[in-house]
């Protein structure tokens, strides 16, 4: 056991090294700048990172063979998600980007979702999240909209939530019809909430809490 997890500690310090490289020794200035007040920080949010995505059954190998042949704009992607963690201040995000680089891997161009998702990452909170998982708790599984009514949840967060998803093309929503503004909508998601929506549900579900 203990032979694996130095196996897996060598293989994820090597991983860290390749990305400082790509991204132009970014990650050593920046540890460099705040080592003395957070000594590792940064370099543990890497490695989250890295172990996220390792996680996903996906070798070393084929990591390091991705950064080292990576054009320039498989480096623009790359280096973005490193900016992105290690400005990230929750597990969630680090996860989420680690299943956009996967993605990346795998499949070489990013599609609509992957894109729009790193774009928007800031955009949204740990609450955020928890009310797409509250909301996929209570939602009929049948059935492609949402009749919520808000009440369940506090009305401003849910309506803020909504309507940074509407920014960005992820769902629409309408008042039900009779209905009154504070108090019910019928969502209409998009496949890409649902994307967003199956990747929410991994991550809480991987670790039995909500944010």
């Amino acid at each position: 056991m203990g032979k694996i997890i130095n196996n897996t500690i060598a293989d994820t310090n090597a991983v860290y090294q390749s990305l400082d490289l790509v991204s132009g020794g970014f990650l050593s200035l920046l540890g460099e700048k705040i080592k003395n007040t957070y000594n590792g920080y940064l370099k543990e949010k890497i490695k989250n990172l890295i172990m996220d995505l390792k996680n996903n059954n996906i070798s070393e190998d084929k990591i390091l063979n991705f950064i080292e042949n990576a054009n320039s704009y498989d480096k623009d992607i790359v280096f973005s998600i490193i900016q992105k963690t290690t400005q990230s201040e929750s597990k969630i995000k680090i996860f989420l980007l680690s299943k956009i680089w996967l993605y990346k891997i795998k499949n070489e161009e990013l599609n609509y979702f992957y894109l729009s998702l790193l774009s928007s990452l800031e955009l949204f909170n740990d609450f955020d999240y928890e009310i797409i998982y509250k909301i996929y708790q209570y939602r009929n599984k049948n059935v492609k909209s949402l009749d919520i009514n808000i009440k369940k949840f506090n009305n401003q967060d849910y309506l803020s939530t909504i309507q940074k998803l509407k920014s960005i093309g992820f769902i629409r929503s309408n008042v039900v019809e009779g209905g009154d503004s504070k108090n019910n909508y019928v969502v209409f998601p998009f496949d890409l909430y649902f994307e967003l929506e199956t990747l929410i549900i991994i991550f809480f579900d991987k670790t039995d809490k909500v944010c």
